[in-house]
């Protein structure tokens, strides 16, 4: 999980909170000045943002409407990134790790109309920290085998939780038929 933001900053490092309704008020006030006064933006939840209903079909008919409301959400404090929906539907296979990890958790429909990626160490949580964010320090997590079958070492190879049921599975001679991830034969004797 990442680093509580105020420790990040007594050790010298940028970090920080983000505000919600800054990022909110910032894209709203741009939507506003170029399209007239109405509701655009109707809430943030976690890192995703949605648009009041009707209002994303009506701001993508105006793609440089779009463009300045990603940029004014952009230009807010601790904020790398801000996808949308178009750049998060075909985004899964990107070379762009943060767009990609973005896409890999987006569900048409249901996710946000925007997606907004934190720069390391900041986040919207209002104290304490959190999890999810697509920074690597909130990406790798340990995994800890040991007992027969495992050998002892440190390994720091990439794995999926997909790979944990594999690798059981090979400890016990198991054999899964539809696996998705695969046995972490490093670790294994």
């Amino acid at each position: 999980m990442s680093d509580i933001p105020e420790q990040r900053i007594k050790a010298g490092r940028d970090a920080g909170r983000i505000s919600a309704s800054a990022v909110l008020n910032a894209g709203e006030a741009r939507a506003e000045a170029q399209m007239g006064r109405e509701a655009y933006l109707a809430r943030l939840n976690g890192n995703e943002v949605y648009f009041a209903p009707g209002m994303y079909d009506k701001v993508i008919r105006r793609p440089n409407v779009l463009k300045d409301i990603v940029k004014a959400m952009e230009q807010q404090p601790g904020v790398a990134k801000v996808y949308t929906a178009d750049e998060l539907g075909n985004g899964g296979t990107s070379s762009d790790a943060q767009l990609r990890a973005a896409a890999l958790s987006y569900v048409p429909g249901r996710s946000g109309d925007l997606v907004i990626s934190p720069k390391p160490g900041w986040m919207f949580a209002g104290n304490g920290t959190t999890h999810g964010s697509a920074s690597p320090d909130d990406q790798r997590v340990p995994i800890l085998l040991y007992g027969f079958g495992i050998k002892p070492g440190h390994y720091d190879g990439a794995a999926t939780p997909a790979d944990i049921a594999p690798t059981l599975a090979s400890i016990a001679g198991v054999t899964l038929p539809n696996a998705d991830g695969s046995p972490l034969k490093d670790a294994l004797r």
